[in-house]
């Protein structure tokens, strides 16, 4: 049971979900970050999000979700906050880097 319980949270996966690090750049003005925050609150899947830091336009945060890493990255990026639209740069095991960009 140990080993099957390790093996899972290794994998990013507890029992209420996963742990995500998010990071998105392009950030370069205050209502890009407050939209971003008011997305991730309303997200399907992310059970809670907490902004950990913003440097030099870069904001970083922890994610707790119930669904697969790439779906939730997806999930991002088809429901952009008005205004912007992300660009997937990376995404792997328990992160998703994404970029900013104004919508046209």
């Amino acid at each position: 049971l140990i080993p099957s319980m390790t093996q899972k949270w290794e994998a990013g996966g507890g029992p209420s979900g996963s742990q995500i690090s998010l990071m998105i750049g392009g950030v370069d003005q205050a209502w890009k970050l407050q939209a971003i925050r008011e997305t991730l609150r309303s997200t399907e899947g992310i059970e809670n999000s907490m902004q950990r830091s913003y440097t030099a336009g870069i904001a970083l945060f922890d994610i707790e979700t119930t669904v697969p890493t790439e779906k939730l990255a997806e999930k991002l990026v088809l429901n952009a906050p008005t205004g912007l639209k992300f660009q997937m740069l990376d995404v792997g095991r328990s992160k998703i880097e994404l970029r900013a960009v104004a919508a046209k």
